[in-house]
């Protein structure tokens, strides 16, 4: 009898401590963990309830030496937390940034939202050469720019955000571990076209 009860608790013990491992939440930084190390530069912002809109936090958003008050976001989606500073593509070729809008993605051409995770696949898969981006200079680097309305929310632009590190991060684990993802905040197509006198 108390073999059996040795049993059952160890298999009890085994059981909790595997549901515990599926339960931890995997934290993943973008573009990497060391742009989390000076955490005195960084104000989290909450994308759910901030008051601020995408031309706000572009305002915020730093090129590639930071500053104080840069603001970075965490967002828990299921069992994963993701980190995330956005940059200005301030320093880069517009030819080696994918653009990513609400409907849209540009590279070499436009394509629909809905193809993100194939385009992306192609474009930093190095499956082949890719004409639209350089990898000599960025061999382990993802450049992408989020350009929505100046207005959207900060709802508005965790939906982005999702959407952008899920295709990555997919496309990242049957690719190549060692690529990160930069994301920059652009705003060159929100802008209002100039009125011609």
């Amino acid at each position: 009898m108390p073999l059996k009860i040795s049993i059952y608790i160890l298999g009890l013990i085994t059981f909790m401590c595997c549901k515990s491992k599926t339960n931890q939440q995997k934290i993943s930084y973008y573009p990497s963990k060391s742009a989390f190390e000076n955490e005195s530069f960084l104000v989290p912002i909450d994308l759910d309830t901030t008051s601020l809109n995408y031309l706000n936090l572009v305002q915020m958003t730093p090129d590639v030496d930071y500053r104080k008050n840069v603001p970075y976001f965490k967002i828990i989606e299921g069992n994963q937390t993701k980190n995330i500073v956005p940059f200005l593509p301030t320093l880069i070729k517009r030819s080696e940034v994918m653009v990513i809008t609400e409907d849209s993605i540009f590279t070499d051409k436009k394509y629909p939202i809905t193809d993100l995770k194939k385009v992306m696949s192609s474009i930093f898969g190095h499956q082949k050469p890719s004409k639209f981006y350089n990898y000599d200079k960025f061999p382990n680097s993802a450049r992408v720019a989020i350009n929505i309305d100046i207005n959207s929310s900060g709802k508005d632009i965790k939906k982005m955000l999702i959407t952008t590190t899920n295709a990555f991060d997919e496309v990242k684990n049957t690719i190549n571990d060692s690529l990160h993802l930069i994301i920059y905040f652009d705003i060159l197509r929100s802008l209002p076209e100039p009125k011609n006198n």
